[in-house]
């Protein structure tokens, strides 16, 4: 039976799991059996093998072929300078070979580190307790926790939805968040048209869900596809088929003009051996050694200016391939980042404006008041409290989990000693792309109350009273709420 096709209690059945999760050693167990859950090439790369690779490309050879001849010359016509000739193509193909390797190289190790820096974290239950582990360590059976912002490391069945949208144009194109259900749908065979499962490679746009994950690492859709770009076969480059091009003409020339000075040598009566030295070396002299190391050289300078501008160029052919380009259609989604958002500014409609101190996901720092009065802290307590009882996200000691918005919002609320105690979650409508807001109601002291948070003007439009600086409501209209529109826009400050 396909997976996506069975209920909740056969998924637990054949995958020998439930709500807690695996436990360790059974994770242990399946990871042996089934591998990392990971895509890409487990055998390291040979350095060595790389470097060697430098001296096999057509132009290079032409070079050596060259040098050799240079240093065959000069053994039966010595004291010509042909040794010396020989010599310095020789050192020039080593420099250039060198110098591309080493380009190459650093670049392999800015990638590495750089990947270094972006590890995937799930939060997953194993016994009974929710953790956080590399994605690398997923294995069938286990229970992950999807949110707003989570890349999906696994394909998963959902088993419990809250409005999830996920995008998925990394295995099937579509440009669209796609809403997700926890039943299958009109899907019959292929678990790419099931509505109830989620896939590796993509990511939450908005919702949340818990789902028992089905495949890992290759067998995953988004692992289909990479096995079939294993069969697309490497093409050269513009640079390269025009160095195949140069580099061929600049062979038929150099053989073509040796071959008729050797055989006019022969005609002129002259030695077998003079006539063959001076061919060889005319061959030599018709090979521009100097133009392999101006090329590199070019392609490094280039290269090292696009580093200065924070591209990292990985081969050295691909910044003229890059060259090439007339046009190139991109869409800006964001910045390499790590991924972490920091509240800086707060504005309360009594007319304070508070900064904030601190780096990151750091929760000690300072609240700095302009224009503050005796309500001012209470208001600023109230505001970061709604901030963090509507919000999923969570800070550990060593983890952090949830969308980083919300993270950046209960970090806030850690630095001012926020204290949720004695609020109780009975019911959440998560952050839709339609609603443009989220709201959780709490009880508190037989009390029941909604904390709402998202787009100011969404938020604005169902305000009817706010808290002046006397902490007294005060009418919200149509005047104010423009004023403060306008300013949040202007500003990017939070309210």
């Amino acid at each position: 039976m396909i997976d996506f096709k069975l209920s909740k209690e056969e998924l637990f059945e054949k995958y020998n799991t439930s709500d807690d999760g695996l436990n360790e050693r059974e994770a242990k167990r399946r990871l042996a059996d089934f591998g990392l859950n990971e895509i890409g090439d487990s055998q390291k790369k040979s350095y060595v093998k790389e470097y060697f690779k430098q001296y096999m490309h057509f132009f290079a050879i032409l070079l050596e072929v060259a040098a050799l001849l240079a240093i065959i010359a000069d053994y039966y016509a010595p004291n010509t300078g042909n040794d010396i000739l020989g010599y310095a193509i020789f050192m020039a193909v080593i420099i250039n070979a060198t110098f591309s390797f080493w380009q190459e190289y650093k670049a392999d190790k800015a990638m590495e580190a750089l990947l270094k820096l972006m590890p995937i974290r799930v939060r997953v239950w194993r016994e009974s307790k929710l953790k956080s582990i590399d994605s690398k360590w997923l294995v069938l059976g286990d229970i992950i926790i999807l949110e707003e912002g989570d890349k999906i490391a696994a394909d998963a069945v959902i088993l419990k939805n809250r409005a999830l949208y996920i995008n998925t144009a990394s295995v099937n194109g579509e440009s669209r968040p796609s809403r997700r259900e926890e039943k299958a749908d009109a899907a019959l065979y292929r678990a790419i048209d099931a509505r109830n499962m989620v896939f590796a490679g993509t990511s939450v746009a908005s919702g949340s869900a818990t789902a028992l994950v089905v495949a890992t690492g290759y067998a995953t859709e988004f692992g289909k596809i990479a096995t079939l770009t294993k069969s697309v076969k490497k093409t050269l480059t513009p640079m390269q088929k025009e160095v195949i091009k140069i580099t061929n003409i600049l062979t038929v020339i150099a053989l073509g003009m040796g071959t008729a000075f050797f055989i006019l040598g022969i005609f002129s009566n002259q030695t077998l051996l003079t006539t063959t030295i001076f061919a060889i070396s005319l061959i030599v002299a018709n090979i521009p050694e100097g133009l392999l190391p101006t090329i590199t050289l070019s392609l490094s300078l280039a290269g090292q200016r696009m580093a200065a501008r924070n591209a990292l160029i990985k081969n050295l052919d691909s910044v003229q391939t890059l060259g090439s380009a007339t046009v190139i259609c991109t869409d800006k989604t964001g910045t390499l980042t790590r991924n972490e958002m920091t509240l800086r500014e707060i504005r309360l409609a009594g007319g304070e404006h508070i900064t904030v101190s601190g780096e990151g996901y750091e929760t000690e720092g300072k609240f700095t008041f302009a224009n503050t009065n005796e309500s001012s802290e209470k208001r600023l307590y109230e505001l970061l409290l709604a901030g963090t009882l509507n919000s999923r996200a969570v800070i550990e000691e060593d983890a952090f989990f949830g969308d980083s918005t919300e993270l950046a919002l209960v970090c806030a609320a850690k630095k001012n000693s926020i204290s949720i105690d004695g609020y109780e979650k009975i019911d959440e409508i998560p952050f839709s792309s339609e609603r443009k807001m989220m709201s959780s109601v709490y009880t508190n002291s037989a009390k029941e109350i909604l904390f709402a948070k998202g787009a100011v003007e969404v938020l604005f439009e169902k305000c009817s009273f706010y808290l002046d600086g006397n902490n007294e409501e005060q009418p919200f209209d149509d005047v104010l709420k423009k004023q403060m529109l306008d300013y949040s826009r202007m500003k990017h400050i939070v309210f």
